[in-house]
């Protein structure tokens, strides 16, 4: 099974097309497929998998200059699933005072 994570690298003894063909016909589940959703529907501004969850990115790439205390709150405490991410990139201190005046 691991030899799949390999398919199609070139690595030496991994399966080719028609291996791999040969063992999902015959049924065979990878770990990929575990993970994987089964269908994907690609949408102008959204994906649907499985035909039942929508997914959507947005990309902030900015934060006010002041906050205040539950700034981010009302996008946290909305009655749906959500999965946030928050990336910050470490920037010189003089860097970040000349953005701030």
């Amino acid at each position: 099974m691991a030899g799949f994570f390999r398919w199609g690298s070139g690595a030496a003894g991994a399966p080719g097309p028609d291996a791999l063909t040969r063992t999902l016909a015959a049924g065979a589940r990878t770990a990929l497929d575990a993970v994987a959703p089964a269908a994907v529907e690609v949408e102008r501004d959204h994906l649907v998998l499985d035909g039942r969850t929508y997914v959507r990115t947005y990309v902030l790439t900015g934060y006010p200059r002041q906050v205040t205390p539950g700034w981010f709150a009302a996008l946290l405490e909305l009655d749906q699933e959500l999965d946030v991410a928050i990336h910050v990139v470490p920037l010189a201190p003089g860097d970040v005072m000349a953005r701030l005046d």
